[in-house]
């Protein structure tokens, strides 16, 4: 990866990053500044990298940052809420980070086929990881991964689950 391009990530980012699996498609749901979009696309290990986000701001602010990363004939970025710009199967990991644990699970449960075997979410909820480690295990997601990670003075989990 060439590292004077690549953003920087802060630990929980970098933990994310860390989970996602090569050799498939990433997907980085609700994208914002586009910073692990892009440090995905130079990672070199995925098949597409593909960020969205709900609002045209932060896609541009995702659009500005690949390109400056030079990656950004490497993503796709896409308008739209939740997992409506994904189709099912599309991706092989979905990342969700730096939203409530309520929103995540929201944006899992408009979306049926995230319940497939193979596919990986890899989430960093900034409040009740608690409540979603018991929403994925009532729905039937074993946790690989479970990871205590400091930024920016508070503590997150980085967590990533697989439908069982």
């Amino acid at each position: 990866m060439p590292a004077e391009r690549a953003p920087r990530l802060d630990a929980r980012l970098r933990a994310a990053a860390s989970l996602v699996r090569a050799g498939g498609t990433a997907a980085d749901i609700g994208c914002d500044h586009g910073k692990l979009t892009a440090f995905l696309a130079l990672r070199g290990d995925l098949a597409g990298v593909i960020g969205t986000d709900l609002r045209p701001g932060p896609l541009a602010a995702a659009r500005a940052t690949c390109e400056a990363a030079g990656c950004l004939d490497r993503v796709e970025l896409r308008l739209g809420g939740g997992l409506a710009p994904l189709a099912a199967g599309e991706a092989q990991d979905l990342i969700l980070a730096g939203m409530s644990a309520d929103t995540i699970r929201q944006i899992l449960e408009a979306g049926a086929w995230v319940q497939s075997p193979g596919l990986r979410l890899v989430l960093v909820p900034a409040t009740r990881h608690g409540r979603l480690r018991a929403w994925l295990c009532r729905r039937g997601f074993a946790l690989v991964e479970d990871l205590p990670v400091r930024a920016s003075g508070r503590w997150y989990a980085v967590m990533a689950a697989e439908y069982t």
